[in-house]
């Protein structure tokens, strides 16, 4: 076997290793998307469930708004003490509600900073994988 045809296979044997590697590190990176991507999948499921919530407080938002329209009518017959009555009821329900509200825009809040956290870490990792390959492409260029 010629000088030359040792050193194509020699070369062919050292690119081959940086192509495995290559993948292994490939393999790494989407094992980590994967990862990434179930989280993902549960801030999902998460936000779905604040949505039904959210979903259940504008239906009793909607009973409360019936219920006072009922009263309105009873009010118009007894002002006096029913007007007392109903102002505390209103603000007490102001208040459960303006701390619901509260609440999920926590949530949303803090979900979004998760979600974009988690993109960021995903984008990073993305960032030296590719940036790997290439050094590794070059350097098989190179050595060709």
């Amino acid at each position: 076997m010629s000088v030359e045809l040792k050193q194509i296979l020699q070369w062919i044997k050292e690119v081959s290793l940086k192509v495995d590697e290559t993948n292994n590190k490939l393999d790494e990176t989407n094992k980590k998307l994967d990862e990434t991507n179930t989280k993902q999948d549960e801030t999902n499921t998460k936000m779905n469930e604040r949505n039904e919530k959210l979903v259940e407080t504008n239906q009793i938002i909607e009973k409360t708004t019936d219920k006072l329209s009922k009263v309105v009518e009873d009010i118009e017959q007894n002002k006096g003490e029913v007007i007392k009555n109903i102002n505390e009821t209103i603000e007490k329900t102001f208040e459960k509600l303006s701390k619901v509200v509260e609440d999920i825009e926590q949530n949303k809040e803090e979900a979004i900073k998760d979600m974009n956290q988690k993109m960021e870490e995903k984008i990073e990792k993305l960032s030296k994988v590719i940036a790997d390959t290439e050094q590794n492409k070059e350097e098989a260029i190179k050595d060709m």
